[in-house]
């Protein structure tokens, strides 16, 4: 449903907007800021501006701008049903829910509102990020249909602004506007990763009876349309393990394609055949890498998405690996040279010019966005006091960060931006110890990761407890009276002990939730 007060307000003129007129260069804001994206990650950076007080943000003139009818982001349902090759606004399916707590899922001290089931559907997240905007004022800040089209920067690496052509959607006019920092919080789900195979192409063209297709994940939307399909998918990331769940109760035949060894995943239903990597096709079907094989109508790629964002001057290069260059680069799975997955290293302007918020994966959203939003913030107000030292030792910094990452055994032009083997708290304390350390927050000596927040990595049985509570009808009982974060760290340790003690007492065997961060 359309926020009518906030599109009302996205029309009106920005409460300061910047005239760039010689008459009135004396009345230019000190700093100007553009935050592109209305979903969790661009919400956390104009909550975090609003909320410093008036002396700190003095002469600041911040806009969001969302191209979509509302705020939300990728639980913004599109109203339109895709049509390929037209890509959606979204990969949101109407029978999304999440796949982690929704106490994990929240702005620090800000819980969801009472009632609201422990792994909810996707209106339940759209509701929580509109109700932020309105609890905490921000609606006049956002500018609803609009898009930013292009950015470049019009300086060197000391002084300059980003010109900016903005698209108003709604009257079909652009506009051109000057700003002096971007936080690009555009969202990682808008480009679909398709990769493709040898014979692919000679296997579509030569089917009998049904028509044979290529499919990605972010056209899904209904189990139904592959009914009678002989069907194999292609990744057991969230995506994957959530479609084969799906089609099992309406395709002939299910496939999951799997790299690696393993030979389970939870919740996968017995029918759904695990396979081996896709080696070739042939005018039958799919040939996998253990030269087994199988006669396929359709292939469902659940496969991932390109960092991808046009709108910036950023480096596209597929090959590129292993080196920094000194311009801001994509070979599609990672960007880079940023520090901490936040700041551009590009040397072709300041630091601070332009930053990221949410393209860390493998995290909970909302509290590392709020997170990294503390840290841009107390850049904003005092670079030289949070950065710790200049481009050269921060790209220093950022090569010996991938370092680790290879030791570790992992390549990070490979993973890209995702925090592995638990190291996603000790990341966001990681940034926030430098806010402190600026003195732009307290320094309370406590950790930013609240303690409850990385006990929810261990409650191995708490999905299952909540599907459980859910088939037997009794979910509103264990909700009652929950309010507080308190009350529901409560509620989770309990129905996480329930569930365990449960599964022991009928000898089930233990299965490993690969979703909890």
């Amino acid at each position: 449903m359309v926020n009518v007060k906030q599109l009302v307000l996205s029309l009106l003129p920005a409460l300061q907007p910047p005239d760039s007129s010689p008459e009135a260069s004396s009345h230019l804001p000190s700093k100007r800021i553009a935050i592109i994206g209305g979903g969790t990650a661009g919400i956390a950076v104009l909550k975090r501006l609003a909320e410093l007080a008036p002396a700190e943000r003095a002469g600041w003139d911040f806009v969001l701008y969302e191209q979509r009818r509302d705020v939300g982001g990728v639980w913004l349902p599109d109203l339109n049903d895709p049509h390929p090759p037209q890509l959606p606004e979204t990969p949101l399916y109407p029978s999304l829910r999440t796949n982690t707590p929704v106490p994990s899922m929240t702005y620090p001290g800000v819980p969801y509102p009472p009632g609201t089931p422990l792994y909810p559907n996707h209106v339940h997240i759209a509701s929580y990020l509109r109700n932020v905007t309105d609890r905490f004022g921000l609606q006049s800040y956002i500018k609803l249909n609009h898009e930013v089209v292009h950015a470049h920067w019009v300086g060197d690496s000391s002084s300059g602004y980003w010109n900016t052509t903005v698209r108003d959607k709604t009257r079909g006019v652009d506009e051109v506007r000057k700003f002096d920092h971007i936080v690009n919080s555009a969202g990682n789900y808008h480009y679909p990763r398709t990769p493709t195979w040898p014979g692919e192409e000679t296997w579509l063209r030569t089917s009998r009876n049904k028509t044979r297709r290529v499919f990605h994940s972010i056209f899904y939307r209904d189990p139904r349309d592959f009914a009678g399909e002989r069907v194999l998918i292609v990744g057991s990331g969230a995506s994957g393990r959530d479609a084969a769940i799906q089609l099992s109760t309406t395709a002939e035949e299910v496939y999951l394609s799997i790299r690696g060894n393993a030979t389970f995943i939870e919740g996968i239903p017995d029918s759904v055949k695990k396979v081996a990597g896709i080696s070739h096709f042939t005018t039958e079907g799919v040939v996998f890498v253990d030269n087994t094989s199988a006669a396929i109508d359709t292939v469902f790629l659940g496969t991932g998405y390109h960092y991808l964002f046009p709108h910036l001057p950023i480096i596209v290069n597929a090959s590129a690996a292993h080196k920094h260059g000194h311009a801001l680069t994509t070979n599609l799975r990672y960007i880079f040279p940023l520090y901490e997955h936040i700041l551009s290293l590009d040397a072709r302007y300041p630091l601070g010019a332009l930053t990221f918020v949410g393209l860390p994966q493998g995290i909970a959203n909302a509290p590392s966005d709020y997170g990294l939003a503390l840290f841009i913030t107390a850049l904003f107000q005092n670079a030289s006091a949070v950065l710790p030292g200049g481009r050269e030792e921060l790209l220093r910094s950022t090569r010996e960060r991938e370092n680790e990452f290879r030791r570790g055994g992992w390549d990070p032009y490979v993973v890209g931006h995702r925090l592995v083997d638990g190291s996603q708290h000790d990341y966001q304390d990681r940034v926030v110890d430098l806010v402190k350390q600026a003195g732009a927050i307290p320094n309370d000596g406590k950790k930013y990761v609240e303690p409850w927040r990385r006990e929810i990595s261990t409650m191995q049985y708490l999905r299952r407890g909540w599907l459980h509570v859910e088939e037997l009808g009794t979910q509103h009982e264990w909700l009652e009276g929950v309010e507080t974060e308190e009350e529901w760290v409560e509620l989770m340790r309990r129905l996480n002990e329930w569930q365990e003690a449960w599964e022991k007492a009928h000898n089930i065997p233990f299965m490993h939730d690969l979703d909890l961060y």
